[in-house]
């Protein structure tokens, strides 16, 4: 609970900040668009004021790839801010969207950016990459992932271990939906349907389902299923996944 609240005290901290800035003031949000924003080009501008760079303005999207050299040869430190905001969305993303898994060296993951047409281009770890989540459906995805009922990865970024639609294969979004299930997972035949339901149940619940489920496996009767691996992964999905968050 002291982590969740901690956790809710910092969100709401960057949130209340965010609130009192318009989107000319934000920078770096390759996670919406690849495109030069607006705040982007007016913060290359103020620096090329205050250092005599001409055309700021105009060849932002230059000065921040590098390609024009004026500006990131005196601040490097732009350059390391700009691929770290970039690999963290970057890494968010679902497996099929983000870079394949290999063995890679330091060296690979170095980014080199260039601008293209009107949107930025970013090549690592020897292909383009994106920090720009897929349209489509969030159903989808859950669809094509249930590859975790057979062992769950945290490498499945989309993926939650705790989610009642993965869990069940259908589409969940209330409590509601888990009434009318036809199917509710068994873990390897340990756990009785009405355990089950409850359980998917209490994982519908946001935030309070910690306490809930907590509750749940400190019964006497059920404190063993947690040698099947699936509900560990379930139980530490849902302590430590951040979860839907509004601010207050």
């Amino acid at each position: 609970p002291e982590y969740a609240s901690l956790r809710s005290l910092i969100l709401d901290y960057f949130h209340s900040i965010r609130t009192t800035l318009d989107d000319e003031h934000v920078i770096f949000q390759f996670d919406q668009s690849m495109t030069c924003s607006v705040g982007e080009r007016h913060f290359v501008e103020q620096l090329g004021l205050c250092l005599g760079v001409e055309k700021a303005h105009r060849e932002a999207p230059l000065l921040i790839t590098g390609e024009r050299g004026d500006l990131i040869e005196l601040f490097m430190e732009l350059a390391w801010f700009r691929d770290v905001v970039f690999l963290w969305k970057m890494l968010l993303l679902p497996n099929a969207v983000a870079c394949t898994k290999d063995n890679w060296r330091a060296m690979d993951s170095l980014l080199t950016w260039a601008w293209k047409g009107d949107k930025y281009s970013v090549q690592g770890f020897e292909t383009s990459l994106t920090a720009m989540a897929p349209k489509g459906s969030v159903f989808g995805n859950i669809k094509g992932g249930l590859a975790w009922l057979a062992g769950y990865s945290s490498d499945d970024k989309s993926l939650s271990a705790a989610s009642p639609a993965v869990l069940s294969g259908e589409k969940v979004q209330t409590e509601d939906d888990i009434l009318f299930l036809k199917y509710v997972p068994r873990f390897n035949d340990l756990m009785k349907p009405s355990d089950s339901e409850l359980l998917l149940t209490y994982l519908s619940a946001p935030y309070i389902r910690v306490p809930l489920i907590l509750g749940f496996f400190t019964d006497r009767e059920r404190i063993s299923l947690l040698r099947e691996p699936q509900l560990q992964a379930v139980l530490e999905a849902a302590l430590f996944e951040p979860g839907p968050w509004q601010s207050p």
